[in-house]
């Protein structure tokens, strides 16, 4: 046996040499205090790691909610129905130009009276609500008054068809 150290536990193993610690491997006894020790092991970055594990989450969850829901039963081919997003007041109004306002402003002091073809106001009425985007509910709305307000004023049927006997 060597002279200098104690026998440790694994002399029997290692022809009685005792096998070196840590602290003979290094040179000292390792870190004195917490803040030597975070700067001699920092903290691994699992950042990367994180991101990957969210997305699979967030993938995961959206497959368990998209199984829970109802199956199609209205298209007959399986697919869902779309639903229709109908642009804000806001949206109508930004394509509403200085013709169009001027046009409103003729249909207002107008009122109810009988409107003048001369001014050619529905006209510009009808090319006013042409112009408000497709899927909206106040070009809908629109579209249906003027349809009616035909529809109303218009004699039905039209003495023309009736021939000269009718007028």
């Amino acid at each position: 046996m060597n002279g200098d150290r104690a026998p440790g536990p694994y002399s029997a193993l290692n022809g009685g040499a005792q096998l070196p610690t840590h602290a003979h491997v290094v040179g000292n006894a390792g870190p004195q205090s917490e803040g030597e020790a975070h700067s001699r092991y920092p903290e691994p970055d699992h950042s990367g790691h994180r991101l990957d594990i969210e997305a699979a989450l967030t993938s995961f969850s959206g497959l368990l909610s998209h199984s829970m829901r109802p199956l199609p039963e209205q298209t007959g081919d399986g697919s869902y129905l779309q639903h229709d997003v109908h642009p804000s007041f806001f949206k109508d109004l930004s394509t509403i130009g200085l013709n169009d306002v001027k046009t409103l402003k003729d249909k207002i002091a107008n009122g109810k009276a009988p409107i003048d073809d001369k001014t050619m106001l529905m006209e510009r009425v009808i090319q006013l609500v042409a112009s408000l985007p497709d899927r909206s509910v106040h070009r809908a709305e629109l579209t249906n008054t003027f349809v009616d307000q035909l529809f109303t004023t218009l004699q039905h049927p039209p003495l023309s068809y009736l021939g000269d006997r009718f007028r």
